[in-house]
Order: structure tokens, then C-alpha cells, then sequence
């Protein structure tokens, strides 16, 4: 990579992180509790499962229940029995994050804690956005986890990269990586959780991964930071992330009552 390449790159960067940061700053909100979820025994691996930063990402799984507080008492209730504004204001958190992982042989994956690969071969790249509110995750009566429970706009990038050491943390690196030929792949992008007509005109099938494909993924989560807030946008809350340690444990969640 030219001297001249690597500044844009770390200019696009600079420019990712400030609009992300920028487009959470003003909703980030204390967390709330829901309905604890019961998981089987598992090996914690040294990992700290309340570290933010080891929440990764889980195939959706949709939420019946939530506990909600009046000031005095709590009760659990369903989802779909809350005014979509009750909703809204249980989900109090935003985030936008992006996780890279090396796809193994047979299919594995293996979470990595830096941007840059370690060798060519294939990886998965999601991208995130999300509204949401934690949730414990329970283990013989105790809480061994936590899980983000929620709604967003979720962008895959599954990536055959052609050399080692390439920047793979986030849609801007990876096109221009892709520019230049250093990778391929297709992307994908899809909603969690949110019904409405003018965000599922947004979906697309997956496509070839490049500049085209990159620019629409970020302009669809552009449109779905404010239209998720629409009158016509109806929330149907679902389990989004989970702690790392908890995320391949056989029977994962199971939820009580």
C-alpha cells in the first residue's frame, strides 16, 4: 500500500468514526432490565462476560416478554401488548459497532480483537446498528452473561480476502480495500425487528461487494436512524448480541414462561 493510499484509508476512517459517534452521541441511554434468560453451563474461558466489548453478534432471535416498573412494583408483560412509544422508551440504548470474524475450515468462526487479519482467507463482517435495551442472561441462578435486546439495521460483508494485515473494521476500509483488489466477497443487508413499508424498500438480496453495494448499505442505515423513530415504524424487540463466553452454548436462550 503507497503512502498516499494508506492516508486516504486512515481519513475514511476518521470520517466513519465521527459520523457514528456523532449519530449515537445524543440517544445513548442508562440500561435496562428485562426478562432474565436461562443458558446451560459453560466454560467461561477467562473471558469478562460483562465487558462491552466482548458482545458479538447472534442470529435474531425474536423476544415475547419484558419486565417492566411502575415505581413500586415490576410485572412481566408481552411485547406486542405495549403502545409502540412504551417500546421505544424501553429501548434506550443506540449503538453502532462492528465485528470481524475468521471463518475456519468447516465453518467455525473465531471472534478477533483487531481490525487488521492475520492472513488472507475468509472472514465475516457485521455491522450493526442498534436500538436496545441489556438483559441478563442466567446460569444455575446466577447472571453469567449479558444480552442486547432490541431492534436495528444489520449489514454482513462475508469477505475472501487476497493478502494478509488488510484493514477489515468497518464499510470504508473494506471498499477501499475492495477498490484496490485486495479483497471480494458479498454483502447483505437486513432489518431486526422493524415494521415498516419504507424500510423494507431498503432491503437488498446480496450483492457483489463494492463501492456500489457499500454505498447503499450505509445509506440504508442512515434512513433507518430516523425512520425507526416513525409514526409507522412498529418495534418488535429481539435478542441482537450476546456476551461472547455464552454465544455458542448449546440450547442458548431459553426463555421463562
Amino acid at each position: 500500500m503507497t503512502d498516499s493510499q494508506d492516508a486516504e484509508m486512515r481519513t475514511h476512517d476518521r470520517r466513519n468514526a465521527l459520523a457514528a459517534m456523532a449519530a449515537i452521541a445524543a440517544g445513548v441511554g442508562l440500561a435496562s432490565e428485562a426478562s432474565a434468560q436461562i443458558i446451560k453451563r459453560t466454560d467461561l474461558g477467562g473471558i469478562d462476560p460483562f465487558d462491552p466489548t466482548n458482545f458479538v453478534p447472534i442470529e435474531p432471535i425474536q423476544v415475547p416478554k419484558v419486565k417492566i416498573f411502575d415505581g413500586t412494583t415490576e410485572a412481566e408483560v408481552y411485547w406486542a401488548s405495549l403502545a409502540e412509544k412504551k417500546r421505544r422508551a424501553l429501548l434506550s440504548n443506540q449503538d453502532a459497532k462492528v465485528t470481524v470474524e475468521k471463518v475456519n475450515d468447516g465453518g467455525s468462526l473465531t471472534f478477533l480483537t483487531g481490525a487488521l487479519t492475520g492472513e488472507k482467507g475468509r472472514y465475516r463482517v457485521t455491522v450493526d446498528y442498534m436500538r436496545f435495551m441489556q438483559d441478563s442472561i442466567m446460569m444455575d441462578g446466577k447472571t453469567a452473561g449479558r444480552a442486547k435486546v432490541g431492534v436495528g439495521l444489520r449489514v454482513i460483508a462475508n469477505i475472501n480476502t487476497k493478502k494478509a494485515g488488510l484493514n477489515l473494521n468497518g464499510l470504508f476500509p473494506i471498499g477501499f480495500n475492495a477498490s484496490t483488489d485486495a479483497l471480494s466477497g458479498d454483502l447483505e443487508v437486513k432489518t431486526i425487528g422493524l415494521n415498516s413499508d419504507q424500510i423494507s424498500k431498503l432491503i437488498t438480496t446480496p450483492s457483489e461487494l463494492n463501492q456500489t453495494s457499500i454505498t447503499k448499505a450505509l445509506e440504508a442505515m442512515g434512513a433507518v436512524r430516523v425512520l425507526v423513530d416513525a409514526e409507522t415504524t412498529e418495534s418488535v424487540p429481539h435478542i441482537l448480541a450476546v456476551s461472547r463466553n455464552v454465544r455458542n452454548t448449546p440450547d442458548l436462550i431459553k426463555f421463562l414462561g
